[in-house]
């Protein structure tokens, strides 16, 4: 087919395809030295988080363990003076039967307080949850409703639980 061509048309159609070469080489090389790059970061990243997560085992390690869950009577004990801390009293109070499920120990408490302040509720959940004692009990469920229309007083349905792993005895 070539040779049908003038020389001046042969010139063109040889240089023409050797730019078209020459740009497909650049591109493929482009694209190559790209994926190496992104390849070259993700495994610095790998090896950032690897040596992180040494370091952080090394953290969890060194972290001291939660204090062993309270005796079931010593629980109920600690909410009841809350109760009474928060001139709150409870018309039902039963405690719930501890259930151990993979090592974990769970027990509570349910009550139903009858109108009750709601910024006494408050101030007595937040210190449930917030005080510095681990673990930590926790409001499973809770319901308000407004005794006597017209006032600010509530009665109150809550569920607190505690769960962790037990003392050794």
């Amino acid at each position: 087919m070539l040779e049908k061509l003038e020389p001046r048309e042969r010139l063109f159609v040889i240089i023409g395809g050797i730019l078209v070469a020459a740009a497909l080489v650049v591109a493929l090389g482009t694209a190559v030295r790209k994926a190496r790059t992104g390849l070259a970061a993700e495994v610095q990243d790998a090896r950032t988080g690897v040596q992180r997560l040494t370091e952080l085992q090394g953290q969890i390690a060194g972290m001291q363990a939660a204090d062993p869950l309270p005796v079931e009577t010593q629980f109920v004990s600690n909410i009841t003076s809350q109760l009474q801390q928060y001139s709150l009293n409870a018309s039902t109070f039963n405690t719930l039967p501890g259930q151990t499920q993979q090592g974990q120990t769970t027990y509570g408490v349910t009550m139903t307080l009858r109108a009750v302040r709601l910024e006494d509720v408050i101030k007595f959940l937040h210190d449930v949850e917030y005080a510095q004692r681990l673990p930590a009990p926790v409001v499973e469920n809770i319901r308000i409703t407004r005794a006597i229309s017209g006032r600010e007083v509530y009665d109150v349905n809550m569920t607190i639980s505690l769960t962790g792993t037990p003392a050794p005895q």
